[in-house]
């Protein structure tokens, strides 16, 4: 998996539309399992934001975590789980 990264943390990317509310914001992927995508949405950011900070972070630990963990770890601020395994 790729993700597309702004400081080391993925990027959420929302779309609204100004004359209708509804449905709300629509968020577009950000996470890809083909990097040329990745790369191909990180260049156009890029490029729309006239920086180069917009980077493509492979994926590559698999951790599975139940609800109850992350609200555990959200509790005691350690959501991050990459510092685990550094």
């Amino acid at each position: 998996m790729f993700a597309v990264v702004l400081d080391g943390k993925p990027v959420g990317i929302r779309t609204v539309n100004v004359l209708l509310d509804y449905p709300g914001p629509k968020y577009k992927r950000s996470v890809f399992v083909n990097s040329g995508h990745a790369f191909n949405l990180a260049e156009r950011l890029n490029k729309i934001f006239r920086t180069d900070a917009f980077k493509v972070m492979k994926m590559t630990f698999g951790d599975i975590v139940t609800e109850e963990e992350l609200a555990t770890l959200r509790e005691y601020g350690q959501v991050n789980l990459a510092e685990r395994h550094s």
